[in-house]
């Protein structure tokens, strides 16, 4: 498996019910399917973007009631 990080550039995002200005980094991943099937590589990726996503909730840091 390989995970290219590109660049960080600022997109539209839909936050919420509004559009806002964000900053999104691009990544590939590339994986060669004759060792991993597309089912796990899928889960991988998804897991991946939620990570990326939310950070601080992967160290016990989200904010609290």
């Amino acid at each position: 498996m390989l995970v290219v990080v590109g660049g960080l550039s600022r997109r539209p995002r839909v936050v919420g019910e509004q559009i806002a200005v964000r900053d999104v980094l691009d990544l590939t991943v590339t994986v060669d399917h004759n060792f991993v099937d597309g089912a796990p590589a899928t889960r991988f990726g998804a897991d991946l973007r939620r990570r990326l996503e939310s950070p601080a909730t992967e160290v016990g840091l989200e904010a609290g009631p």
